[in-house]
């Protein structure tokens, strides 16, 4: 994402011969070449084999009943109309100010080497300052970064704007991530990432595409984007008001579920081997003797 942008702005540019058009050619060409090499990369990953949760459809009510989840996946919801916004517009705006194509994949290469080093400080971050309160900092670089270029008249500029990418975006859902294995059981960790990235990527997306576009015909380009970050600013806050309010209590209660799974989890450990089928990964070819595999069948 950081190399393969600019360099295809690049050959945009260099092929685009008359002055009056643009030849995207090189753009579709690279795009062949590198989903060809992720479906040899995905063909040649190991797959492995779980056993389904059982009543993971209840279970998963269960836990999408909770006011906090609930706020969580909302908020998230919100997050993902200003991400969707932003990434079908960002380059409307940036060609009415006269922005040439390499520019335009630059913006990814600044967010995406910002966000390197912020991925190793996730964890000492998150402790620190706690899930909700960096989602609420994740609505604020939205904000920052959708009110800076209304603002601007240089295209030029976009970097330093670009910089909000890495904590709007990028660890922003290592957050949600994390915080999904907070509210939710080993057993349905994944499915509520999944639900989580359905609201964010794909319904929070679709619905920011489509706002964004009614405001811009209503208002103009860069007034629908002073607009999209104001309503994100009032997002922040009300997310981080109504965690005050009200969803700090059940913070308290889930840190008790949490240490409960740290003391259970060297048996929880234990109890999940003759559950799994490895195949393709080294754990699955070791040898095991038939005292082990008796031992670890106990209580199954």
């Amino acid at each position: 994402m950081a190399i393969f942008t600019p360099l295809t702005g690049l050959l945009i540019d260099y092929y685009s011969e008359d002055p009056n058009s643009t030849d995207y050619t090189p753009a579709f060409y690279i795009y062949d070449v590198l989903l060809a090499l992720s479906l040899i990369s995905v063909f040649l990953l190991p797959v492995g084999k779980k056993l389904p949760s059982e009543s993971i459809l209840r279970h998963l009510w269960d836990i999408l009943k909770l006011p906090h989840v609930l706020m969580f996946l909302f908020f998230l919801f919100y997050l993902g109309t200003f991400w969707g916004f932003i990434e079908s517009y960002l380059f409307v705006i940036m060609k009415e100010m006269g922005s040439p194509n390499y520019l335009l994949g630059l913006t990814y290469t600044v967010g995406t080497v910002a966000s390197i080093p912020m991925m190793y400080l996730t964890g000492p971050i998150t402790r620190w300052a706690g899930h909700v309160n960096l989602l609420v900092v994740a609505f604020f670089a939205h904000a920052t970064r959708i009110i800076g270029y209304s603002l601007m008249d240089n295209p030029f500029w976009c970097f330093p704007v670009e910089l909000n990418e890495a904590i709007s975006c990028y660890f922003m859902w290592v957050v949600a991530t994390t915080y999904c294995a907070v509210l939710a059981p080993n057993s349905l960790v994944a499915t509520l990432i999944g639900v989580s990235g359905m609201v964010h990527f794909c319904l929070g997306k679709g619905i920011g595409s489509v706002f964004g576009g009614y405001l811009i015909a209503q208002f103009g380009t860069r007034m629908a984007f002073r607009y999209m970050g104001y309503i994100a600013v009032v997002c922040g806050c009300s997310y981080k008001f109504l965690h005050l309010i009200w969803l700090k209590k059940y913070d308290k209660h889930q840190a008790g579920e949490i240490e409960d799974r740290k003391r259970d989890f060297p048996e929880r450990r234990v109890s999940l081997v003759p559950k799994f089928s490895a195949f393709g990964s080294v754990a699955g070819m070791l040898p095991t003797s038939e005292e082990e595999h008796a031992k670890s069948c106990e209580g199954v």
